[in-house]
């Protein structure tokens, strides 16, 4: 159990540093203890790959992580809350960076509540004033945080929903959603996907991307054959979206691994597709994954939920780490692209995704050890999102 032990050095610089600068430094406000919570106790890990911290002090302030100390003799201002965490594990909120129908409160809540405080939405799926709706979902810490992407962009008959045929047409619609506000370009290379269809161009496909960098904005292709990757090369993208279907050789897989392409495989949604059609999509998506992993590519979690007419799981998306674990990736990989590099391609590693100082407190607290027994991802016992208690068992 913690024992609080007073420390005049400790307490005066909590209280200096946020009785100026409060929760809103654009605002200043007094801030007392009420506003500290403190995780004591713990197994921290926290994203980044490193070694678990055993029985470790979290501090948080307003919306911030403000300490992380591998000690519980540490002292507190008096009335801070104060959590022994005695067998619990401290993570950063899980991130699924592949949904759709996430415009909707009860879906965000149920993400949040499953330890899931972010998700990447890759295409609004024809919802009107999609920024204007995020923007307000996005004030409420009951709801996951909504990343929004552009509808998909292609050509005239092509796989999408936001269409253009020259470089210039391209450019000027990348334009037009980035200011609109949008997080992430999305475009498809994609001619046999539940049916045929027409192909962008090369030049368009590189004029997509190098507008999105050019306002700092990452570029997500949806691909699901291998020989459309070469122009995902050429174009620079930073995530493809769906793990291929056909067998990668090896020289293909060190081209995307040396390119620092990351890959949001969504496993679900092809172990969705092959029992709905009595396939092995799902067979041949897991051994790529193993062969794109060991070859040192960068892996995010995403499921493409509501992206196929399949079931997906609402809050953790366990099914997907099931099958991540079948491609042979441990559960501290997994951790990992479930929280570093989910927040990568989400454009958000400076914000979200690890646990360090000054980064957004989204935690999810579990009961028992990941690293030895992945299940216990399930046993949620309380999640913090944009430092707000919202789920406390």
């Amino acid at each position: 159990m913690i024992r609080t032990m007073i420390s005049f050095i400790i307490i005066t610089s909590l209280f200096l540093l946020f009785s100026f600068f409060g929760c809103n430094s654009e605002n200043p406000i007094i801030t007392t203890s009420e506003d500290t919570l403190v995780f004591a106790n713990a197994m921290i890990i926290d994203g980044t790959g490193s070694e678990a911290i055993e029985h470790a002090t979290l501090i948080v302030i307003c919306d911030k992580i403000h300490m992380v100390s591998n000690s519980t003799d540490i002292s507190l201002p008096d009335g801070a809350r104060v959590f022994d965490l005695e067998g619990k594990t401290i993570l950063p909120g899980f991130i699924n960076a592949h949904v759709h129908g996430s415009y909707n409160q009860n879906q965000l809540k149920n993400w949040v509540r499953g330890g899931v405080t972010t998700v990447r939405d890759l295409s609004p799926l024809g919802e009107a004033n999609f920024i204007e709706k995020r923007n307000g979902y996005n004030q409420n810490p009951f709801n996951a945080r909504l990343v929004s992407s552009t509808p998909i962009i292609t050509c005239s008959g092509g796989y999408g929903g936001s269409f253009v045929d020259t470089p210039e047409s391209a450019e000027i619609r990348v334009l037009d959603y980035i200011n609109s506000g949008v997080d992430i370009i999305k475009f498809s290379i994609e001619d046999n996907c539940q049916g045929r269809w027409n192909v962008i161009s090369q030049e368009i496909a590189n004029i997509i991307v190098s507008t999105a960098h050019s306002n700092n904005l990452r570029a997500s292709v949806h691909i699901t054959h291998d020989y459309n990757i070469e122009m995902a090369l050429i174009a620079g993208v930073d995530d493809i979206a769906h793990m291929v279907t056909e067998p990668m050789t090896d020289e293909l897989v060190q081209q995307i691994v040396e390119a620092n392409i990351y890959w949001t495989p969504t496993l679900e949604l092809w172990k969705g597709v092959s029992e709905y059609y009595s396939i092995d999509l799902d067979q041949v998506a897991i051994r790529n994954l193993r062969k794109f992993f060991n070859a040192g590519g960068n892996v995010a979690l995403g499921t493409d939920f509501a992206g196929f007419h399949t079931s997906f799981d609402s809050g953790l998306p366990f099914t997907e780490i099931q099958s991540m674990k079948e491609a042979g990736m441990s559960n501290m990989d997994i951790i990992v692209a479930a929280t570093l590099n989910a927040a990568y391609v989400c454009g958000m590693e400076n914000e979200i995704g690890t646990i360090e100082v000054g980064k957004i407190a989204d935690l999810l607290i579990i009961n028992g050890n990941p690293l030895t027994d992945i299940d216990v991802l399930r046993n949620v016992s309380m999640v913090i999102h944009n430092g707000h208690i919202v789920r406390e068992e």
